[in-house]
């Protein structure tokens, strides 16, 4: 599946983070995202979690959030 762009919202608790996939590296067990926050947007790398069947990042202070790739969307498709 073509996971370019596709988009996930997470509210931290003060605001709404948005996340764009840039890249995913299974090899690295890495994913690359675009990472917009309080209007300021930046690229981040975070390691991949769990099986590649059902894998996610943290985020957030020490990890504290848990970030599914599979629930990311592609906001094409959802208009």
């Amino acid at each position: 599946m073509n996971r370019y762009m596709q988009e996930y919202h997470h509210f931290d608790g003060d605001h709404t983070v948005i996340f764009n996939i840039i890249e995913i590296n299974e090899e690295r067990r890495e994913i690359t995202l675009a990472v917009s926050n309080q209007g300021k947007l930046t690229q981040a790398a975070y390691d991949l979690k769990g099986d590649m069947s059902d894998p996610y990042f943290e985020y957030g202070i020490g990890g504290a959030d848990k970030i599914p790739v599979n629930e990311f969307v592609n906001m094409e498709e959802k208009q």
